[in-house]
């Protein structure tokens, strides 16, 4: 573009940034001081997560499995079966980088590690929107995703749900961008991510039976598309191919490639019928019935009472604030926006209806929650256009801003003292887990092929 404009050096850069305004910010006036605000709120979360890293890890899922089987692994020597826990056979790509840190550095430094990487993966939701809408759009929908309380405390753990997530945007961004650009090698990529998210979590089994169907129907809608049936087998056969190693290592060692939840059909090693009974009745959410289905939107943002011991880490009200204004914005997006927003509503429908039959943990949800957070961004960039509902949106997202920010400080000042070397890391551990003292006890008397993660 710089090199096609006319004029002298000055002339061309100026030009060349009103190109850059227009296509990324729209009306630059309206969003200026407003961007820099959330701006600097997502540093601010981000820079509390960061700090709060440097603590000792205390979430239980680390304990029991990100971390703790790591560490094990490392003091062994090699990776082996952990029997009677459900998670202990999961992909584990990312806790095999948490074993070399832990071996190389100090116990914090996994949750930091994994804090800057899901830090660092907020780019893959920004550029899957701001590719097809605009620069507050993008920073919106990261704002959106990262300020509700579930992000805020996984951006301090050990669980790797956060790189998980940003692999899903990446993968649903190359797809819609092959679309686009009618560039296999962008397909390819897509395909790869997918595989990716497969070696991360068994969730990731959610997100292939998601995205392979919409794969499928820009395929039939393409009729410039040639070698069909090939692209649907490399489509399927490529994440196969980079996420197999853990799956074919649960095959060999249990006689099931996804241990434990195939026992019904593999009669798994290291599991019990009791066991499978018990894991295949676990349900934290409000139940299964078509009334369920059609409020489940609702009871995620605010129906507490609808959760099993209340929904303790609700989803924020964006998208059911600002969705439905859908219906009075629709007209002004382009074809090729519209054509976005039905593949992230139809993307949420089947990856929402696959999580609703299982045991609907909320977290497991999050993604396709960051792709209506699209929607919803998009629609709010249009909806500031108008003055009045604009001071009316200012009003809300002060709230909600205030909420979030407010809700990450007190959260994260639980670690800050041990994080900032004010509190030894006996001390920290002693005041956080109740057994701490316990299980040190045990493990100084215990013989060595006898401890407790």
């Amino acid at each position: 573009t710089y090199k096609k404009l006319n004029g002298n050096y000055l002339e061309k850069v100026s030009s060349f940034i009103q190109i850059i305004k227009s296509k990324y910010f729209l009306n630059t006036n309206v969003f200026g001081n407003d961007l820099r605000i959330i701006l600097l709120f997502i540093m601010l979360l981000f820079l509390v997560s960061i700090i709060s890293s440097f603590a000792y890890p205390t979430d239980s899922d680390s304990m029991t499995y990100h971390l703790s089987l790591p560490k094990a692994f490392a003091e062994k020597g090699h990776i082996f079966a952990t029997p009677l826990y459900k998670d202990w056979m999961s992909p584990f790509s990312v806790e095999m980088i948490h074993m070399y840190l832990l071996v190389l550095f100090d116990d914090f430094t996994p949750i930091l590690f994994n804090c800057l990487v899901q830090i660092f993966f907020s780019f893959s939701l920004y550029i899957l929107v701001v590719t097809r809408f605009s620069n507050f759009a993008g920073i919106l929908s990261v704002l959106f995703f990262y300020s509700t309380p579930n992000m805020i405390i996984l951006l301090s753990t050990g669980k790797p749900d956060g790189i998980f997530f940003g692999i899903i945007f990446l993968s649903f961004h190359f797809l819609l961008l092959w679309k686009e650009k009618n560039n296999l090698n962008y397909l390819y990529l897509s395909s790869i991510f997918v595989g990716a998210s497969l070696a991360l979590k068994y969730q990731a089994i959610y997100w292939f039976f998601t995205i392979y169907p919409i794969f499928i129907i820009i395929m039939l809608l393409n009729k410039n598309v040639k070698n069909f049936f090939i692209l649907a087998l490399y489509f399927g056969i490529i994440p196969i191919i980079i996420s197999c190693p853990w799956y074919l290592k649960n095959f060999i060692t249990t006689g099931d490639p996804v241990w434990p939840f195939g026992y019904s059909l593999f009669e798994s090693s290291f599991w019990n019928a009791e066991l499978d009974t018990k894991y295949k009745s676990w349900e934290t959410g409000p139940g299964k019935s078509l009334l369920k289905y059609l409020f489940g939107f609702w009871n995620l943002t605010l129906r507490q009472a609808e959760w099993k011991w209340g929904l303790l880490i609700p989803f924020l009200p964006y998208n059911l604030i600002l969705l439905p204004g859908l219906a009075l914005t629709y007209k002004r997006f382009n074809k090729k926006q519209i054509e976005i927003i039905i593949f992230c509503l139809l993307a949420f429908f089947i990856f929402y209806s696959i999580w609703f039959i299982g045991w609907q943990q909320i977290r497991y949800l999050l993604p396709v929650m960051g792709l209506l957070n699209l929607i919803s961004a998009a629609v709010l960039v249009h909806l500031y256009q108008s003055k009045n509902i604009r001071i009316l949106l200012r009003m809300t997202f002060a709230s909600i801003l205030i909420f979030s920010l407010s809700y990450s400080i007190f959260y994260n000042s639980q670690f800050l003292k041990n994080a900032l070397g004010l509190e030894s890391k006996k001390d920290f551990l002693t005041n956080k887990i109740s057994f701490y003292e316990d299980i040190s006890f045990l493990n100084e008397n215990l013989n060595d092929d006898a401890v407790v993660l």
